[in-house]
């Protein structure tokens, strides 16, 4: 609500068309020297980050710093030009900042493209961040030179409605992304960018368009240096509360909502996984794995952020019945008997109902109790089958079946991919719904640099059981965010 109250607020100065008059109001050595000095900080911050990229072969973050350096020095150039008197100058490069910036940005698309040109990029991001680095006081020369030649348009009539058409449909392209993966994650972390990227388009388009020196075009000033400062403040944040900055702010700049939803998730979450790793950790890493791949194949079958985000969760907690499987069954070495696959075969129900107290789990809990249905029928608990299963439980329950053929468990050594893609083709209408399948085999063959919420559960906190009414009679309490577990 502050957020949405400070665009009003920028919004409404925007109509003010009478320009401030007298004082250091309208001094171009006060708004140059504000606006130079806060392009510095931005500038350190940038390279810091870029550094850090760099050293640590982190793609992301170099290109992040790349981007925000070069937003940073043209942003200098601009208070340099306002300092200078030097108009023509000051207006293009205000409008062309962010445009030019977003381009640094263009490899962290590469890896995961379908599109070869990206693809050699972001294989080759050291390459483009060196090419940036050399290009940007080329750039800033050009600038200058055309300034000097009075070539540069005057920022004004075509030329500056050209201008603000450009960077309102760079900023609405990233806002757009960006709530995408806050819908997804539904995290500060991407909910502080959302407002720092919509703070930056509605500043940047009303410092075009607002009279010189007027409170608009002073505000918009302003919300722009905050906006850049908030954005990165909040991932040195992160990161000083022991959070690499790869995990901090990769997701951020690289639309990935994997790590979008890791950065959301509740403690309740991490709990629940936390309890698993110490039940079982083969299964703790099986459905850290699941989690990761079903979003993917979400993303590719083109999933709204909310259903993507009940996806990873449902994923993500397919397995939260087996904390009340008894142990001995669970990590069993051999063959099960019939009685104790008896057991095993009620953790969808019992996972279910450990979520069903929590208003948002209890969203994901049909997918969490659908995850051992067959698409003919013959699945458990509750028998469904064909269009009576969701498309999110089918991608659940193909993932689910890949994983733990291609992965150890403690009564046999994994399979080879090949192998185990042909059982998934043989089950396809049968076993698995055919559309999930090819879904699932197509992201496969995808190569994918994604991380895979690695650290979900290691920092677990105690928040309790959500539903301990859940538990088995007889049970004691499930300590689910520290301790053992009963069973």
């Amino acid at each position: 609500m502050v957020a949405l109250a400070a665009l009003a607020a920028l919004v409404l100065l925007a109509v003010s068309t009478d320009p401030a008059r007298g004082g250091w109001v309208a001094s171009p050595d006060v708004a140059g020297g504000l606006v130079v000095g806060s392009a510095v900080a931005c500038l350190l911050a940038s390279l810091f980050l870029l550094w850090k990229g760099w050293r640590g072969a982190l793609a992301e973050i170099a290109l992040t710093g790349l981007a925000f350096g070069v937003l940073s020095v043209l942003t200098g150039v601009y208070g340099a030009a306002l300092i200078a008197r030097a108009e023509p100058l000051a207006g293009f490069t205000m409008a062309v900042a962010v445009p030019i910036g977003a381009v640094g940005l263009l490899p962290v698309m590469g890896p995961r493209s379908r599109r070869p040109w990206l693809r050699h990029l972001g294989h080759r991001w050291r390459a483009w961040v060196v090419l940036g680095l050399v290009l940007i006081p080329v750039v800033v020369g050009a600038l200058v030179g055309a300034q000097d030649l009075g070539l540069l348009p005057d920022a004004s009539g075509w030329t500056q409605r050209a201008l603000v058409a450009v960077n309102v449909l760079a900023v609405a392209a990233l806002v757009a992304r960006q709530a995408r993966l806050h819908l997804v994650g539904r995290g500060a972390v991407t909910g502080v960018a959302l407002v720092a990227l919509a703070w930056l388009g509605v500043a940047m388009v009303v410092g075009l368009t607002a009279p010189t020196w007027s409170p608009a075009w002073w505000a918009a000033h302003g919300v722009q240096a905050a906006s850049v400062l908030v954005a990165v403040g909040a991932g040195l944040v992160l990161a000083l509360r022991n959070r690499t900055l790869a995990a901090t702010i990769a997701p951020l700049i690289a639309g990935d909502p994997i790590g979008a939803l890791e950065l959301g998730l509740r403690p309740e979450i991490h709990a629940f996984v936390a309890a698993l790793d110490r039940k079982d950790q083969i299964t703790r890493d099986h459905v850290v794995r699941v989690s990761a791949l079903a979003l993917r194949v979400g993303e590719r079958a083109g999933l709204a952020p909310r259903r993507l985000r009940a996806l990873g969760l449902g994923a993500l907690l397919h397995d939260v019945g087996k904390l009340v499987i008894p142990s001995d069954i669970l990590t069993k070495p051999g063959k099960l008997t019939a009685e104790e696959y008896s057991v095993i075969k009620g953790h969808p129900a019992r996972g279910a109902a450990l979520l069903a107290c929590d208003p948002e789990l209890a969203a994901v809990a049909p997918l969490v109790r659908g995850h051992h249905e067959r698409h003919d029928g013959h699945g458990y608990p509750d028998g469904l089958a064909g269009d009576e299963i969701p498309l999110e439980v089918a991608i659940i329950s193909v993932v689910d079946a890949w994983d733990a053929m291609t992965n150890d468990r403690q009564y046999r050594a994994g399979r080879s991919g090949d192998r185990a893609r042909a059982v998934l083709e043989e089950g396809a209408g049968t076993q698995w719904d055919p559309g999930a399948v090819e879904l699932v085999l197509a992201e496969l063959d995808r190569p994918s640099l994604r991380r895979g919420l690695e650290e979900v559960g290691r920092r677990a906190s105690a928040p309790g059981l959500i539903c301990p009414e859940a538990l088995p009679a007889g049970w004691g309490e499930l300590e689910v965010g520290a301790g053992s577990l009963e069973g």
